[in-house]
């Protein structure tokens, strides 16, 4: 279900003031009085989580607060469980790149959590230039370690699973174009004849320009680099997931050089014992997975997206 994409979904903003004034003071004792303001505008899909942003009496952004819409009112709950779990699997280092919540509670059934603020990449062309290059190399170090020690074999049961239903799901898909729907086939029959051995590795799933912010000074440590980056929005993370997709849709995102992005899928092909033309092969099956489970994702615009990974993947193997 969807709503029209001006109609305004979020929480009355009075009424979160009120529900949320007790949680935030017991959270932020000597801030003074806290100011609550929307963060974003909404989406305008009924599962939108309302997005506030809380600032203290030196008008210093604090934290964030994401609501669950009542449409869908374990939303947000279900995010920092999955969240949680990713960390855990993750460890210490890798997992510093994931928030930990300061609290999480139910307004009228509907779940919320309070974030430590976090500051987003600039939207200013030259700024954004800038951040860009101080957070590149280690983003991409941090995924390419995500892929090397988290790449594990499934057994023949869950490659039936995990890779080939989705990639049949991928050759039924209509709307898809049919070059696409070709080149699942082609997957497809390198499982079936052995000559692609697939990996599974903790995935993302929504990794793009907007979900990296440069964490908070407190927590960062010199001991690990990862620690000034923070990734956020982890719903659609798998930790028995997909390589190549997160690199290939971050790469669109951020404008990666043709360079870069083969010098890191041949670093993934490495930890997948795979034949670089694989690398395909890996990101149509996460394709065929985000296709059996669209949610409220427009079959039309899930079609785009995923000619312009492929597109794009091949134009890197070659």
């Amino acid at each position: 279900m969807t709503t029209t994409p001006n109609q305004d979904t979020r929480w009355d903003l009075a009424t979160l003031r009120t529900h949320l004034k007790d949680p935030l003071t017991q959270a932020f004792p000597n801030q003074g009085p806290l100011q609550v303001e929307y963060l974003c505008k909404p989406k305008g899909v009924a599962d939108d989580a309302t997005k506030l942003v809380v600032t203290n009496t030196n008008n210093q952004r604090i934290a964030v607060v994401l609501v669950s819409s009542t449409f869908e009112p374990g939303l947000v709950q279900r995010g920092i469980d999955q969240a949680s779990r990713i960390q855990e699997h993750l460890g210490p280092t890798l997992g510093s790149v994931i928030l930990t919540p300061i609290l999480n509670s139910t307004i009228n059934d509907c779940t919320y959590t309070i974030l430590p603020y976090c500051t987003p990449i600039s939207k200013g062309r030259i700024r954004k230039r800038i951040h860009r290059m101080m957070f590149r190399s280690t983003l991409l170090e941090w995924m390419a370690q995500v892929v090397e020690t988290t790449a594990y074999e499934p057994d023949k049961e869950a490659i039936e699973h995990g890779f080939v239903l989705p990639l049949e799901q991928l050759i039924q898909t209509q709307v898809m174009p049919a070059h696409v729907r070709k080149a699942a086939e082609q997957s497809l029959d390198r499982i079936r004849q052995g000559t692609w051995i697939p990996r599974h590795v903790l995935m993302h799933g929504d990794l793009w320009e907007g979900n990296i912010l440069f964490s908070n000074k407190s927590t960062q440590s010199t001991s690990n680099p990862f620690s000034k980056l923070t990734i956020i929005d982890w719903p659609g993370g798998l930790i028995n997931g997909y390589a190549m997709y997160d690199i290939i849709r971050l790469g669109i995102s951020m404008k990666l050089s043709d360079t870069i992005l083969r010098n890191q899928i041949r670093r993934y092909c490495i930890a997948l014992q795979c034949d670089p033309a694989d690398a395909r092969s890996h990101l149509l099956s996460a394709l065929g997975q985000l296709g059996m489970n669209l949610g409220q994702f427009p079959p039309d615009r899930y079609a785009k997206m995923a000619t312009g990974c492929l597109d794009k993947i091949d134009q890197l193997v070659k």
